[in-house]
Formats: structure tokens, sequence, C-alpha cells
């Protein structure tokens, strides 16, 4: 599963362009996790 500090790429699903967005988990919750701003 995911740890806090594990890199994460992201890809809109429903879009025209090829995007991926980099983040990282910066809290774990009980069957969530948050992450930081995603950037390009």
């Amino acid at each position: 599963m995911f740890r806090i500090g594990d890199i994460l790429m992201l890809e809109p699903k429903y879009t025209s362009q090829k995007e991926k967005f980099n983040c990282m988990v910066v809290e774990m919750g009980t069957g969530c996790f948050y992450t930081d701003f995603p950037i390009d």
C-alpha cells in the first residue's frame, strides 16, 4: 500500500491532453491518505 513520503504520479482520466502530476503522501488516515499539492 502507501506510506508517508511515497511519491505518486497522477494522470487525469478524461482529458484530451496527456498530463502527469507528481505529489507526495503526507498523512495517513483510516481508509484514506492525504497528499501535498500536485505539481507538473
